[in-house]
């Protein structure tokens, strides 16, 4: 299966909804709020697909109320597709487009509770940050920080690539590319 990684267009955001309900459920964002974010200039999407089908996307702002500070709006990887690393390229493909940008940390929240998420932040140097009582339709969320995305982050970002790298290339029968 060759799965590419590509810029979210509008004509997307059917596909984004469907994978985010898919992902979470009551939870997810509904089809006009990814319209609108992929209308604005400063937000910006990346999609994995695959044979024709979104497998997961990753959602930055660059807008935020904080200077400096990029936000991963949302991370999805369709259930079917998780186990593959996607949610983790994802991350860092976001995290390296903010760094790129200029900006010198990155933003987000994360359900709390939900391991398999908490654990990819903090392997990428986010620190939880505050505890949102609430957030997510009545349950608790955290939000998370990774500072200093320019330097000690920009370090740690090219590290996890590298290894990230190493165990895709243990994915029989997967080749990734990136298209424009």
């Amino acid at each position: 299966m060759q799965i590419s990684f590509k810029p979210a267009r509008l004509q997307d955001a059917p596909a984004l909804a469907k994978l985010d309900k898919d992902s979470f459920g009551a939870e997810a964002w509904p089809l006009d709020s990814f319209q609108s974010a992929l209308q604005n200039p400063r937000q910006e999407a990346e999609l994995a697909v695959a044979d024709g089908k979104t497998l997961g996307y990753v959602l930055m702002n660059y807008q935020r109320e904080a200077p400096g500070t990029a936000c991963v709006d949302s991370l999805a990887v369709s259930p079917d597709a998780r186990g593959q690393k996607l949610g983790e390229q994802l991350l860092l493909r976001g995290l390296e487009t903010a760094a790129h940008k200029g900006f010198q940390e990155v933003q987000l929240e994360v359900e709390k509770g939900n391991l398999p998420a908490e654990k990819l932040y903090e392997k990428y140097g986010f620190v939880p940050t505050a505890v949102l009582s609430g957030y997510y339709h009545g349950k608790d969320g955290t939000q998370m920080k990774l500072k200093d995305l320019q330097g000690a982050g920009s370090s740690l970002l090219a590290q996890r690539r590298q290894e990230l790298a190493e165990k895709l290339g243990g994915i029989p029968g997967h080749t990734f590319t990136t298209q424009g």
